[in-house]
């Protein structure tokens, strides 16, 4: 069986306002998860309060974050963002969401 790839509104947001060539490798790269039986073949788990969640990095610089849903068989996108952001904004949403 094979994983669907679903973006959540703030992940969707996110791609839409990134430059178009960036944007276009990124989609190109989530297209690619969306054939696989194993979603976990290229990506890497995350540890201390962001885990689990799990990162792809489809380009040198970026880094998309994901909550992998055995049981729907859905890899969700949570995050998209520059490496140098990414975890301090993942921080700041996990925390809004514990409140």
């Amino acid at each position: 069986m094979k994983y669907k790839v679903l973006l959540s509104k703030y992940a969707a947001k996110k791609l839409q306002k990134m430059d178009k060539n960036t944007s276009k490798k990124i989609y190109d790269f989530l297209k690619k998860i969306n054939n696989f039986e194993n979603p976990r073949i290229k990506e890497e788990v995350l540890s201390h309060n962001l885990k689990g969640y799990w990162k792809y990095k489809p380009l040198k610089d970026y880094r998309i974050i994901v909550e992998i849903q055995d049981d729907k068989l859905i890899v969700l996108v949570v995050e998209i963002e520059h490496r140098s952001k990414v975890y301090l904004i993942l921080n700041k949403l996990k925390k809004a969401f514990l409140k």
